[in-house]
């Protein structure tokens, strides 16, 4: 089929490996985050799930886009028969990868449904291959290529939405902001210093019984999500942060990471010291 290179241009090939690229990402986040191990993907750039479908809505646009074009001289078809030569290099040496742990006693859970997303990526590849190929002799393989974008989008957008659906993430970051201004005012306060302004707004401090006392509140329901199993890894990273609150060594206090409102006492340095 890969002789056909010429109705198949370098560009039409180079957005539709990106696509698909990307595709394969998002199915490997979801394998790790379906069994919460690291996956080893060959050659993954970025590791997050709403990256890879951005990169997957214009990539996948553009190879439609150029799916009719066709090369038109010698070294463009080289170029297109080297995208389609790394494509099966970088298939054969993730499945090389896999076989080794296998052999090596290393294989994880994961592993076979890795090996499935190699094999996914080969028949998606020839299948718009094919239908590229094909749309001069009727629009049904101008649909049919479509839908194969269309289909593979849906899935990843899917997959992205269940494991790191767009309002937690807004949650977590409004949560980080939390953690962010809790530490500058325990720093201030520990160090003498001024409260700090552009704090977050669920963060006030009071006085009470000659200490300072931080209130915070958090607006992720962290219990929920690990009840139900939805605290995965690419969520976890998000939120990558200890409950522990350090200055100079010593432990001021520490984040209660539920879902409301929390306090924190901090207390005042001696004055002369």
């Amino acid at each position: 089929m890969f002789k056909f290179s010429n109705k198949f241009s370098f560009l039409a090939a180079f957005c539709t490996l990106y696509f698909l690229y990307n595709f394969c990402a998002v199915l490997c986040f979801a394998v790790e985050d379906y069994f919460d191990v690291y996956a080893h993907p060959c050659f993954l750039v970025g590791d997050d799930y709403w990256s890879s479908l951005g990169k997957m809505l214009c990539s996948g646009i553009l190879a439609l886009y150029f799916r009719k074009s066709q090369a038109t001289n010698s070294i463009l078809i080289a170029m297109t028969q080297t995208l389609h030569a790394l494509f099966v290099l970088v298939i054969v040496m993730h499945i090389s990868q896999l076989v080794s742990n296998y052999f090596e006693a290393r294989e994880t859970r994961a592993d076979f449904w890795i090996f499935l997303i190699n094999v996914i990526a080969v028949l998606v590849y020839i299948s718009i291959i094919y239908c590229a190929e094909k749309t001069e002799k009727g629009k049904i393989y101008t649909y049919m290529i479509t839908g194969i974008f269309v289909a593979c989008f849906s899935v990843a957008y899917g997959l992205a939405s269940y494991y790191v659906p767009r309002a937690v993430v807004k949650t977590l970051r409004q949560d980080d902001d939390v953690v962010n201004s809790v530490r500058q005012v325990v720093e201030a306060l520990k160090s003498g210093l001024e409260i700090p302004s552009g704090l977050a707004e669920r963060v006030q401090v009071k006085d009470e019984d000659g200490k300072r006392v931080i209130s915070y509140e958090f607006v992720t329901d962290f219990e929920k999500l690990k009840q139900e199993g939805r605290y995965v890894r690419h969520l976890r990273k998000k939120f990558d942060r200890t409950a522990d609150v350090y200055k100079q060594g010593d432990k001021v206090g520490a984040f209660e990471f539920k879902k409301g409102k929390h306090e924190m006492s901090v207390a005042l340095p001696k004055k002369g010291r």
